[in-house]
């Protein structure tokens, strides 16, 4: 049986859409608990958060040109703040900072490294904070009090102003030592629930999904519209600058 960890999100939904030809155990979690499942050697395969590829390259390889890339809004890694961002760098004011996602919250770093040439204060706990960096269904939430607030920075639009190019946000792994015909089976169950996610069918399916949360029709279908699960060559450029932006900015050495 393949063991199969997969971020649990909405931006993951499409690889829930077809069921493997194959004896599979699926978990859930955070991008955070995935890599932690890595780290204890718990699955043959995941869908893991890009800021993590480099620590796992020893024993898990990309498996195809599989994972979550995003050109331009994406709606579901916002930072929301009551002050603008430069004033928040000036005055050193706290960014209260999800702990699920290492690449959402290094992506806010390399952006504000690169766009004001500062680096922001982030905190795991900050009650009275003026800013906040949601992700996933947290972000896309219209109930979250978050809301309300005058600013709303969609940093994969950020990302997209500053470079031109589409952001990745995690891409499919398998374990290096997996045998052949194991990989070939998981390459073609991503290339099937891939390929309905991308008809008429899978969109109208994951559109609904989403309206359950609370979101417009047209939102909820623009969401999947710009979500993809199949990198092209641009993707991999973005993913490229990237991870060689987060080496050079290190970022993210200290949080609060």
């Amino acid at each position: 049986m393949l063991r199969i960890a997969a971020i649990d999100n909405l931006s993951a939904r499409a690889y829930t859409l077809v069921r493997p030809q194959f004896e599979a155990s699926f978990t859930g979690g955070t991008p955070t608990e995935v890599h932690r499942q890595l780290q204890s050697g718990q699955c043959d395969a995941a869908l893991l958060s890009v800021a993590r590829l480099a620590e796992h390259a020893p024993h898990y390889e990309p498996l195809g040109s599989f994972g979550i890339a995003c050109r331009g809004k994406v709606q579901s890694v916002v930072l929301f703040a009551q002050d603008g961002v430069e004033r928040l760098l000036d005055q050193a004011l706290p960014i209260h900072v999800t702990q699920a996602s290492q690449t959402s919250l290094q992506l806010l770093y390399v952006l504000c490294r690169q766009t004001y040439r500062r680096a922001p204060v982030f905190a795991a706990h900050a009650p009275h904070a003026r800013a906040r960096l949601l992700i996933g269904d947290e972000a896309i939430s219209t109930s979250r009090p978050e809301y309300a607030w005058p600013l709303h920075y969609d940093l994969c639009a950020w990302w997209f102003e500053q470079t031109q190019l589409p952001f990745v946000f995690a891409r499919w792994v398998v374990r290096r030592d997996l045998a052949a015909e194991r990989k070939a089976a998981l390459l073609e169950w991503l290339e099937a629930t891939v390929a309905v996610a991308e008809s008429e069918s899978g969109q109208h399916r994951m559109t609904r999904r989403l309206m359950r949360q609370g979101l417009g029709k047209a939102q909820a279908a623009q969401y999947y519209q710009q979500v993809r699960g199949r990198l092209t060559l641009e993707d991999l450029l973005g993913l490229e600058l990237f991870l060689r932006r987060q080496r050079e900015e290190s970022a993210c050495r200290h949080i609060a």
